[in-house]
């Protein structure tokens, strides 16, 4: 119900989830109010806990650092596109159609300017996004509260089901720290 014609990786998205913050915010005075995200759904909830302090805590799962390096990857495996300056420009063009600067999509350097807590979670065996975007988000998180899950063999979907009680462990326990508080 936000309205819009084209998806912007959270560079406009961002603002809807401040506007659902709001909303959450009058109809429940008081409540914590956490992000869930994982793949484009992971790199919003970056970008919005960046804008807006009122997310006390955001879960993320196989996410992007940088949205042409993953775009140039997607091109490069699927496409067999292996310059770089065209996938660029491709998605320059796609940024100019939908109204968005895809070179200001970088959850990676959201998260930045992080410091609600965050569970960070990816697999080894992410055929669509690599662990090495996930590596590059937890060490710029600011916050000091921040917990790194790799899930060995997990692929881009269905990581708790290849963790298993481990990964409920981790979900569980974060969830008990950050809600306690």
């Amino acid at each position: 119900e936000s309205g819009g014609q084209y998806i912007t990786f959270g560079y406009k998205e961002k603002e809807d989830v401040s506007a659902w913050v709001d909303s959450l915010a009058k109809r429940f005075p008081g409540i914590k109010i956490g992000i869930w995200g994982n793949s484009l759904g992971g790199a919003i909830g970056l970008q919005s806990l960046a804008i807006d302090k009122r997310l006390a805590f955001g879960i993320v799962e196989s996410t992007f650092a940088d949205l042409n390096d993953v775009v140039y990857a997607y091109g490069s495996r699927l496409f067999g596109l292996k310059y770089r300056f065209l996938s660029d420009r491709i998605l320059e063009r796609a940024g100019q159609f939908a109204g968005f600067s895809p070179d200001d999509v970088k959850p990676g350097q959201s998260a930045k300017k992080i410091h609600q807590p965050i569970l960070y979670l990816h697999g080894t065996a992410d055929d669509n996004i690599n662990v090495q975007h996930g590596y590059r988000i937890f060490r710029n998180l600011a916050t000091k509260r921040k917990r790194l899950f790799i899930v060995e063999g997990g692929k881009h979907w269905g990581l708790a089901y290849t963790a298993g009680k481990s990964y409920d462990k981790a979900l569980l326990g974060f969830l008990n720290n950050v809600l306690k508080d």
